[in-house]
């Protein structure tokens, strides 16, 4: 008896306590930022919409046959977490819309980038 309640502190608490919280948190979010860059809408256009060479934690990139004509690529962060992606809307100089385009991760999500001239 001492061994079965031994196991449920050990083994079966922190699973439920883990799934009461996962379980509470919300299905979604909205985060929003804002950034004023000294350069014209289409340099920074050029700078977005291509490889991420700007961003530190992103070991790799390449760019993927396009799905439904739409854009994807793949990026490879520094933990070696490779992610797909999709570009939704394209609008150069003005506006894109990428999403995640593996259905098989536990995790989505769209970033939409606008950018607006000084």
């Amino acid at each position: 008896m001492k061994w079965l309640l031994l196991f449920v502190i050990v083994v079966a608490a922190p699973v439920i306590i883990a799934a009461s919280v996962g379980a509470l948190l919300p299905r979604t979010h909205v985060v929003s930022r804002s950034i004023v860059v000294p350069k014209p809408p289409e340099e920074v256009w050029a700078v977005i919409s291509g490889p991420p060479t700007w961003r530190a934690e992103i070991r790799s990139y390449q760019e993927l046959p396009p799905h439904n004509g739409r854009r994807m690529w793949r990026e490879t962060d520094s933990h070696g977490q490779t992610i797909a992606y999709e570009e939704i809307e394209s609008i150069p100089a003005r506006r894109m819309v990428a999403r995640i385009a593996d259905r098989k991760l536990p995790f989505g999500g769209t970033w939409t980038v606008d950018i607006a001239p000084l």
